[in-house]
């Protein structure tokens, strides 16, 4: 097992999308397993900056508390299916017996789904943070007040442990807090040299 926590959640998330369709021999699912984690990283994405733990397919729903997710999942799946095939989200959520599944749990009656646990949506959001066009939506989260630093917090932490964190610590240093500069000691304890 990896020495590290993001890369504990980094093979876990393998063992669950890839791992479980390698031993299974499945090849009837449209996508492949980077394309599941794709996905779901965008969603945990919108999700955290939505600052909701819940999602739903049902456009009916009208909670600002639950994040709406059908028409975010059709365009993700669109662009990932080959062949111009109907991959619905439906079918990516409720159908999908390997993987995906694994890291959702939901509330049938209600049409409510969440990530299995809050980390794995941190883990999952601070892995599509670390393409290039998300950083500088990150950078902001310091410049932000306490409570919405804290709601980052974890997702950050998950993110530092993959990328340099020269950025973060230089956004700690403009605004400097107790929080923000606690925070940014705890990204440098996850790196070697900065």
């Amino acid at each position: 097992l990896s020495p590290t926590r993001t890369g504990l959640y980094k093979q876990v998330c393998e063992v669950l999308l890839q791992g479980r369709q390698s031993a299974s021999g499945s090849t009837r699912y449209p996508l492949n397993p980077d394309q599941k984690q794709e996905a779901l990283q965008a969603l945990a994405l919108e999700m955290t900056k939505s600052q909701v733990l819940q999602f739903t397919l049902d456009e009916r729903n009208q909670d600002s508390n639950i994040f709406l997710a059908k028409e975010f999942l059709q365009t993700e799946l669109a662009q990932m299916v080959e062949g111009g095939r109907e991959f619905k989200p439906e079918d990516f959520i409720e159908r999908d017996d390997i993987g995906v599944r694994e890291l959702l749990s939901d509330r049938k009656q209600e049409k409510l789904y969440e990530f299995t646990h809050r980390t794995f949506q941190e883990y999952l959001t601070a892995v599509e943070l670390t393409k290039a066009e998300h950083e500088p939506y990150l950078l902001e989260v310091f410049a932000k007040d306490e409570k919405h630093l804290d709601w980052w917090r974890q997702t950050i932490l998950f993110y530092a442990g993959q990328v340099r964190v020269d950025k973060l610590i230089d956004a700690a240093l403009n605004k400097p807090t107790v929080a923000t500069l606690t925070l940014a000691y705890e990204c440098l304890q996850n790196k070697l040299r900065v």
